[in-house]
């Protein structure tokens, strides 16, 4: 009976996390800063050839405080940030270095911090061209405003932060002080991180890029190191919500699982439950996926191998995040060589993108093509891939083009996701017509679509004409050959 009541105790505990786990709660402040930085590889969208679903027109008025905290609160609440702060410290054993600066802030000066954050720190061509190829792969609707939906998300709904820059953990004014001494948990565990490891530099992969394929590597790696921050700050939020039973995320794998499983409740954010499929994955991956993944950390080497032991080896891709024994066993494919695609093509060309592909971007792509079951299948499979976005100079309503290379784990798999590939044009162009006497070539109302496999390679072209399509296939096969080469000889 006694372990039945803890239990119960235990979920009662969960059902009230929803407060702060569902995204219009908790996410959207802290998932801003940390999207902003990778927001420039992949999104997609249910049904691409519909508009972009415009968020309830009675989403603001949802985010309106309802109280404010009173002085005698105020004070309260900053007394409790030192005794989180020695709970988070006993929980993850990082040293606490010196106290954490604290001040009390009201929602417009939340808004106005994450707005200048996101001036600051992101590149509002580099999104704008991304999206091109977004909206190419159908991965979101042809007139969806990337920039518009993060700063509706900001509107919708924001959370308390700890900044880095300032060393300060911003307490807000108009949600009870109750409320946040869970979320003060998760944001003094980066405060920690920050004083232990320097979390934005530790965080920040780009520095000293020489190339694009340092630079699509590079992109993976902060996606993982996020992914590390983000679930030791999730399982300390949750121990510090057990403590009371006497569990822990440790022996509670259950609750773990209820905490993850909250993540993914769009309920009572009308402008995240109404984004597209990848853009709502990709603002949790960090929390979802680190959550589980910190917490095979914690089982299998405790809290030193889980906190310390995490940032001093941080796992290298999404695999590894994904798949916890792909980190354990050191697992890592490299890279496809690139191609000089550019050169290719010519002068007349510009390229708008490049980008890398992790298996997280598989499962979604297949996930939005197909289904979970495909996704979950097939994205283990994924070795390496990357892809160019190229369009015409000076041509009037020319279509972006589109190259990539995939390799997959055998020529089985490299037919499976072909297959995947080529059904998903209907739901992306207007018309698709079969070239006749051809496998996996289409015309489209934008162009020729043809999509090969060699061994476990999968190239596909998308809107150029039939023989630079096939001079591109060359060069990147020919790229991938001699790196296949040079392993044969090892």
């Amino acid at each position: 009976m006694k372990n039945e009541q803890v239990e119960t105790q235990a979920q009662r505990r969960a059902r009230n996390w929803k407060r702060f786990i569902s995204p219009a709660r908790f996410w959207a402040a802290v998932l801003i800063l940390s999207f902003w930085l990778t927001s420039a590889t992949w999104a997609q969208q249910p049904e691409p050839q519909t508009p972009a679903p415009q968020p309830p027109p009675q989403a603001n008025e949802a985010s309106k405080p309802e109280h404010t905290i009173t002085p005698a609160e105020a004070e309260q609440l900053f007394r409790s940030v030192d005794e989180i702060l020695r709970f988070v410290s006993k929980d993850t054993g990082l040293e606490i270095k010196h106290p954490v600066k604290r001040r009390l802030v009201s929602q417009e000066e939340v808004l106005a911090f994450l707005k200048k954050r996101m001036e600051e720190d992101g590149d509002p061509k580099r999104l704008e061209r991304a999206s091109v190829t977004l909206k190419k792969l159908g991965l979101l609707p042809r007139d969806f405003d990337l920039q518009s939906f993060l700063l509706s998300l900001l509107e919708e709904q924001v959370a308390g932060y700890y900044d880095p820059k300032t060393k300060t953990v911003n307490l807000l004014n108009w949600v009870d002080a109750d409320v946040q001494k869970p979320v003060l948990a998760h944001e003094l565990t980066h405060a920690l991180q920050d004083q232990n490891f320097g979390l934005e530099k530790w965080g920040d992969v780009s520095k000293k890029v020489k190339n694009d394929a340092e630079d699509m590597a590079r992109d993976e790696e902060r996606t993982a190191r996020q992914a590390v921050a983000e679930g030791q700050a999730m399982l300390v939020l949750l121990d510090y919500t057990l403590a009371p039973t006497g569990h822990s995320a440790a022996d509670s794998p259950d609750m773990v699982n209820a905490l993850r499983a909250g993540m993914l409740d769009t309920g009572g954010s009308p402008v995240y439950a109404h984004s597209p499929l990848f853009l709502r994955m990709s603002l949790i991956f960090a929390y979802y996926y680190g959550t589980s993944f910190i917490h095979d950390l914690l089982v299998k080497g405790g809290p030193a191998l889980a906190y310390s032991g995490a940032f001093q080896k941080p796992p290298l891709d999404t695999r590894q995040v994904m798949h916890s024994e792909a980190y354990f066993d050191n697992v890592s494919y490299p890279q496809i060589p690139l191609a000089d695609l550019g050169k290719v093509l010519g002068k007349d060309w510009e390229r708008l993108d490049i980008g890398g592909f992790g298996e997280f971007d598989i499962k979604m792509l297949v996930e939005q093509w197909r289904d979970s079951k495909t996704a979950d299948e097939l994205a283990p499979t994924l070795r390496a891939g990357y892809y160019m976005t190229f369009q015409r100079k000076k041509v009037k309503d020319q279509p972006a083009c589109i190259a990539l290379i995939l390799r997959m784990a055998s020529p089985q798999d490299a037919q499976a996701l072909a297959d995947v590939y080529g059904a998903t044009l209907g739901k992306r162009y207007a018309t698709v017509n079969p070239v006749q006497g051809s496998n996996r070539e289409w015309q489209t109302s934008e162009g020729l679509v043809k999509i090969t496999t060699q061994g476990n390679l999968l190239l596909a072209t998308e809107s150029f004409d039939a023989e630079t399509s096939a001079r591109l296939r060359e060069a990147m096969l020919s790229a991938a050959d001699k790196q296949t080469a040079a392993a044969a000889t090892h």
